[in-house]
This record gives C-alpha cells, sequence and structure tokens, in this order.
C-alpha cells in the first residue's frame, strides 16, 4: 500500500510538473544548410579530439585524461539530406571523421524526454514539448503536424508499429493510440489502473503490449482492439526490454536477477547480475544476447542459457546505446566526451567534446547515419533536439 500511495504521490507531482510546461512548440529546427532569414544559426561546431587508437588484445578502455581540444573548422555548407548523401554511416567512422550539428530544435520542457527514429521513413518523433508529441521530417527539416491528444503527463514510451501506420504511448493509465497517416487519436486503451511501464508493438505488428507494475502483461489486437490475453509475469516490470528475434521479454526481477519470459509469461532462462545497478541496453537482431550496462562497463550475456559471453570494462558510461547492426556503441562519458567504440573489441574510435550541460536521451538511427540528442544547454536550463550526423574531413588537392 505504501508503494501504491508513493507512487501515486510521485505521478501526481510529475504531472503537474510536466502540464506547467507550455503544451505547443514554437522555434523550427533550424538546418546548418539553410538557415531561416529571420533566425541565425544556432549550431556550431564542437571541438574534435583525437581517437584513442591503442592496440589491444582484448579492449580499449575509454580515456580516462581529457586531452587538448583541437578546433576544426565546419566544412563546406551542404543540403540537409540525412538519407547518406553527405553523410557517412557510422561503420565507416575513422580518424578523419567529425560529427556535426545539423539541426537545434528549443523545447519548452525538460521532462518527458524521450526520441524515436522510424525504422521505414524519414522521420523522428520526440517528446518535451508538454502534452504532444513532435514530429519532423528528417529529409526536409521541417516539422509536421504534432500528435495532440494526451490528457495527463508527457509519455516515457514510444512504441511503433513496424509497418510505421500507428503510435503508441503511454499516458498515466492509459495508453493512447495515433493514426500516422491522419494524424488522429484513434484508440485508448486501459490494461490496468496502474500506468504501464512499457510498451511494444509485436515484430510481426499484429499484437500491442504492454507490462504493468502490478505483474501483468497485456495483449491487444491491433485490428479490433480486443484484449487477446492478460498474464501474470515475474519481476518489478520497472525496466523491460522487447526482444523481437526472440519474441520475449527481459524484466526486472529482484536482487539482481533479470527475468527472460516469452509472451504467454513464461520464463525462458534467468540472469544473476548480483547486483541493482544496471540498465538494459540492447538485444542483438537474431535475439540470441543481450547487453546489460553494469557499474563500469558493459555485459553481453546468452539468452538461452544466462551465461555471460563477453564483458567490456569502459569505466563510467552514459546513456550507452548500440547501433542496430550491433557494430558499435555510442556513448559519453562524465566528461561529456561522445565515444564511437567498437562493441567486439571495445576498441575506440573517435571520441569528441561535446558543448553541453547535460544528456537526457540519446538515439541511432536504423541506418546507423544519425544521432539524435535530448539535452540541456551550456546554460544549464534550456533544452534542446539536437541532430548529429557524421562529416569526414575533405581532402586537400596537393
Amino acid at each position: 500500500m505504501n508503494m501504491h500511495m508513493t507512487r501515486v504521490k510521485y505521478v501526481l507531482l510529475l504531472s503537474i510538473i510536466i502540464t506547467s510546461c507550455d503544451k505547443a512548440i514554437e522555434e523550427q529546427a533550424v538546418p546548418i544548410s539553410s538557415p531561416s532569414p529571420s533566425v541565425g544559426i544556432q549550431a556550431t561546431l564542437s571541438p574534435t579530439l583525437p581517437p584513442s587508437l591503442t592496440p589491444s588484445s582484448t579492449i580499449t578502455p575509454i580515456p580516462s585524461d581529457t586531452p587538448t581540444a583541437t578546433k576544426t573548422p565546419l566544412p563546406t555548407p551542404t543540403p540537409l539530406l540525412f538519407d547518406g548523401t553527405h553523410l557517412t554511416p557510422l561503420p565507416k567512422v575513422n580518424p578523419n571523421s567529425q560529427f556535426t550539428r545539423l539541426a537545434q530544435i528549443k523545447v519548452p520542457c525538460a521532462f518527458g524526454n524521450r526520441i524515436l527514429f522510424s525504422p521505414t521513413r524519414s522521420e523522428m518523433f520526440f517528446t518535451g514539448t508538454g502534452l504532444l508529441i513532435e514530429r519532423l521530417d528528417l529529409l526536409t527539416n521541417n516539422l509536421l503536424p504534432k500528435l495532440t491528444g494526451l490528457t495527463e503527463m508527457a509519455p516515457l514510451n514510444l512504441a511503433l508499429s513496424p509497418d510505421h501506420r500507428l503510435l503508441a504511448t503511454d499516458d498515466v493509465g492509459w495508453i493512447r493510440v495515433w493514426d500516422l497517416d491522419t494524424g488522429d487519436l484513434i484508440q485508448t486503451l486501459r490494461g490496468s489502473p496502474l500506468g504501464p511501464s512499457a510498451i511494444y508493438f509485436n515484430q510481426a505488428g499484429n499484437h500491442l503490449l504492454a507490462t504493468y507494475n502490478d505483474g501483468k502483461l497485456v495483449m491487444w489486437d491491433r485490428s479490433t482492439w480486443e484484449e487477446v490475453s492478460s498474464v501474470r509475469i515475474p519481476g518489478h516490470q520497472w525496466r523491460v526490454m522487447y526482444i523481437p528475434g526472440r519474441e520475449a521479454l527481459v524484466l526486472d526481477h529482484k536482487y539482481g536477477f533479470v527475468s527472460i519470459v516469452d509472451l504467454e509469461g513464461q520464463v525462458l532462462s534467468t540472469i544473476d547480475l548480483q547486483t541493482r545497478d544496471y540498465d538494459f541496453v540492447s538485444a542483438s537482431p537474431d535475439g540470441s544476447q543481450i547487453i546489460v550496462h553494469v557499474g563500469l562497463g558493459l555485459r553481453i550475456f546468452d539468452i538461452t542459457t544466462g551465461d555471460e559471453v563477453q564483458f567490456l570494462s569502459l569505466g563510467e558510461l552514459r546513456l550507452p546505446t548500440v547501433t542496430p547492426d550491433w557494430r558499435l556503441l555510442i556513448t559519453f562519458d562524465t566528461k561529456k566526451r561522445l565515444h564511437i567504440i567498437d562493441l567486439e573489441s571495445g576498441e575506440t574510435l573517435l571520441t569528441q567534446q561535446m558543448d553541453f550541460f547535460k544528456a537526457r536521451w540519446l538515439a541511432v538511427s536504423p541506418d546507423g547515419g544519425l544521432i539524435g540528442l535530448f539535452v540541456i544547454g551550456p546554460d544549464q536550463k534550456t533544452p534542446y533536439i539536437e541532430l548529429w550526423g557524421l562529416v569526414e574531413e575533405a581532402e586537400t588537392e596537393p
């Protein structure tokens, strides 16, 4: 009862804070290549630091000492095309590469900060704008019509259907579903009085599933929106990760134990982390392994056996994110430096100092060409959505 009351108080307090933020966003995305006549360019290139490429038979840790920053001039402005024409995919990172800020969007609220790239369209969703969800066209760098209909608080979960037709979010005790072709709110679902801890569409896209803190896994049929199952699952459900390749969930359990369960609630395996200080990072494309951020590194586990297969000792990481192909790790350290790390060897391929006060969210586009950041600016109070791309230095003629 005390835990329930505490959660209610937390939700009420968070709702008051978030709903005090503006409910509409006035600023437009500011492209580097073609700034609006009335708005100056807001983005500047952060200094690029030399990467650490020290050979190692096992891994190369993130540098602990800050090297001297060398300023690199901005490349020649090019059209803001995110289809690979002018940007280098992350797997092709090299010592001449540098991250350039391509767009910066000032948002009115630092809460509910989420970024989601579409896997099928050149489109990105983000929150932090009060009781609505913004959409950004990545080819034109223009904001698309907003998704409205939230009534309680900014969502903490964004779930996109595999065909990019629907977007589902949480709204305290409710789940809201939008039709992305029309922008209309088409469905409101309630699987439990408590708010959902996670929301996903299954890999086939025919079911929407949600986990709840009271130990329930609920699934709805997408065509009729009728509830097709409601089962009990183990764990606390505060931390949940869906594994599309296995049609399973990774659940926060207790005392450092993690449970992998199928969508019928059956436990497939258990992993003993021996700590409560961890976060789920990613599941491999084939659904055979998961990455867990624990303490001073990353631990990779076999889902079937629960055995650890690799450990990368990388120091104190912030917002570790893996590219969809599971080749690269993108992360920050405590000194606000961005690192690109080879996931297999642990070798640091690129290090770059960033010019924000705090990063609250990091996402990588499905093609590995862009990173999206939700940051608090250098003034320590203004929140921004930023897009960064990898640009190679042009070779000089002899």
